[in-house]
Parts: C-alpha cells; structure tokens; sequence
C-alpha cells in the first residue's frame, strides 16, 4: 500500500471536495435567510441547486471522462470550485450567489464521479473493493470534520465558511506532482459506438434496484439528516450554527470509525447482510429522531445514520463496479452521479416541506418507511456479487 499511497490521498483529497460544499454549508442554512434577505423556505435552494447541477451535467461529465484527460478535467474542476467559493464569499446577493452555487456544483460533481473511476483505474482489481472502502469513510470523515469547520468558520462571520474552497489547493498540488498516468491522449472511440456499447451492456434487472437503493440512501441522507437536523436544532433548541456542526461533526466521526471496523470484516459480512444491518440501522435512527428530549440527545440518531451511510454505500458502489465493464465506468458512475444528485436536489426541497408544514414526526416515519423499502429493494440485487 505504500507505494500506492500518494495516488490514494490525492483522490482521498478529491473525494473531501466533493463533499465539501454541502457539509461545510448546513450548519447555516437555518440563518441564509437572515444573510441574503429571503424567506426562511428558500434556504434550501443552496443545496438543492448545488445538487441540481450535477444531476444535469452528470451524463456530460461522464461522457468527458471515459474520452477526454482526466487530469485535465479534475484540474479544471477544481480550480473552478475554488473560484466560485471564493465569490460567494463576497457577494450578497441571493440570486447571484444561486448561479454560483450551481457552477460550483459542476465541479463537485465532476470530482464526486472521478475519484471512484480513478480507484478503478489506477489500482489493480484486487485492491478495488479495499480501496472503494476506505475512500467512502473518507468521504465520511468528510461530512464528519467539514460542518464543524464550517460554524467554526462562521463564528468569524456568516460569509467566512466560502473560504473553506482554498482547501483544493493541496489537492491540486498532488495532481500536479503525482498523476503522470492521467495524462493521456482522447480515445479514438466514436460518440456513436461509444453509445452502442454502453447501450448493450445495460442490465436493468440489476440496475434499477441498485440505483433505487442509491437513491434512498441520499434521501435519506441530504433530506432526514443534513436538512431536517439544523432546521429542527435551530427552532427547538434556538442552537448555533458552531455547536449544530460540532455535534454533527463528533458523531459523523465515531460513525465513521464504526463502518472502518464493519468494513475490515468483509470477509464474515456478505452484501446482502450488510444492507441489512444497514436497513436496520436506518429505522432504529429514525426512531430515535422522533424522541429528541434535548440537543445533545441528537448526537446518538446521527451517529447511527453516518454508521449505516458508511456500511450501505461503499457496498453498493463496489457491486456497480464489479459488474460493469472497465471502459465503461465513466458512463456508469455518471448513471450513479445521475441518481445521487436527483436525490440531493428532491430531499432537501420535500423533506423541508413536510418538516415545515406536517411537523418533524411525519418526517421521521417517512424516513422508517424509506428504510423499509431500501431493504426490500436490496433483495433484487442481493444475488450480484
């Protein structure tokens, strides 16, 4: 592994990117509307449209990476992530900084399907499923440290945590220093074959319940989690936007932990056992959600749903890969890229309404409902190894 290293931490660091403009943002969503003068409804729009952008351009990046550099198209992305961060710094305006939002999304949804392509790729097969693992709890480790750094950030101000985008550079500096096999020239394939191969390669008995199964895990996610925890902190607790991301942060990271442990014994846990002990997590969570008596109790109901995040996703991502074809992963992590920003950008908008308007305890037990029908979705796939 160690002269795998450098490779593993320059996509390690692409994967923290990726995730870094939400988790860094949630802690203030319950005081956007404060900073921009918008109604409370609309502080959703920074993370779905965030999402939005990469549910639209997925098919495109997807396409760019399986025929064009992938040094340079990582490059491109991140250094326009960085901009874009650092002009929502500056600016004040709600609907600038909403076209903002969603070129910055491009970017992170262009590192969000690479750096699984790159473990693919650069890495000998045998080493995929380890390496798919370890950087999924990285990606957890991610939404762990980032809201913390974020209201810690915004303690400085509201505005500050945008400069948590300069946080590419180390990244981009690895790149540059490390990714020599990423520089490589254009396939010859044409669009036209290029498209019939992946047309005929589909498997939609093994697709679609794969990527239903993806889809609920970041409803679940973006939705009961990410937008329903600070909203529901804020009004019940009156709670800062430093302590909702410390909170979030702590059991983030000892779920986090969990999942490395689980993952280590892939020898004693198959799939399908792993889903469930995931499906069974997520109910428990979510049953804990409907009985908060203060903040702190809170920390318990987030640990077990970054614990079942870590457990369910990795796996489902390492099936997808170990039954497609390798000249095809651009095509099928933009399918999954397709499916996981349609999740981020409906959850957030429809889990607000139904916490706003039917009360948090609605919110909760549809969330034991998804989980249920997560479980039963698995079954379909459960033969696939």
């Amino acid at each position: 592994m160690n002269k795998d290293l450098p490779l593993l931490l320059t996509i390690f660091g692409i994967t923290l990117i990726s995730v870094l403009g939400i988790s860094s943002l949630f802690p203030l969503m319950p005081y956007f509307p404060d900073m921009y003068g918008v109604p409370k409804e609309s502080a959703v729009l920074a993370i779905s449209i965030f999402s939005l952008s990469g549910l639209i351009f997925a098919p495109f990046i997807g396409i760019a990476s399986d025929t064009l550099s992938k040094k340079k198209l990582i490059l491109f992305a991140l250094i326009l992530f960085t901009l874009t961060g650092l002009a929502c710094f500056f600016t004040r305006n709600w609907t600038l900084f909403l076209v903002l939002r969603f070129v910055q999304g491009i970017a992170a949804g262009t590192c969000n399907i690479l750096n699984m392509i790159l473990i693919v790729e650069l890495f000998p097969k045998e080493k995929h499923s380890r390496y798919i693992g370890y950087n999924v709890i990285v990606l957890t480790l991610g939404t762990a440290v980032f809201p913390a750094l974020g209201g810690g950030f915004s303690l400085l101000g509201n505005f500050y945590p945008f400069l948590l985008s300069l946080l590419t550079l180390p990244t981009i500096f690895l790149i540059l220093r490390y990714f020599p096999k990423l520089e490589e020239k254009p396939k010859t394939v044409s669009p036209k074959a290029y498209f019939a191969n992946f047309i005929q390669s589909l498997n939609l008995s093994f697709l679609l319940p794969l990527f239903l199964a993806v889809f609920i895990l970041f409803f679940l996610l973006s939705g009961t989690l990410i937008t329903a925890f600070p909203l529901f902190a804020e009004q019940k607790f009156q709670t800062s936007s430093f302590h909702i991301g410390l909170i979030f942060s702590l059991a983030s990271l000892c779920s986090s932990l969990f999942a490395f442990f689980i993952f280590r014994m892939k020898k004693q846990l198959t799939f399908f056992q792993k889903i469930s002990l995931a499906s069974l997590t997520y109910i428990i969570a979510s049953a804990f959600f409907l009985s908060f008596t203060s903040f702190y109790s809170m920390f318990l109901p987030i640990l077990l749903f970054g614990f079942a995040q870590g457990l369910a996703y990795p796996s489902c991502i390492n099936l997808l890969l170990n039954n497609t074809k390798m000249e095809l992963n651009g095509a099928y992590m933009a399918l999954n890229g397709l499916v996981l920003r349609a999740s981020q950008s409906i959850a957030p908008v429809f889990c607000s309404y139904l916490f706003l308007e039917k009360g948090s305890s609605t919110l909760f037990i549809f969330s034991i409902i998804l989980a249920v029908i997560f479980f039963i979705d698995c079954l379909f796939i459960k033969k696939y190894k």
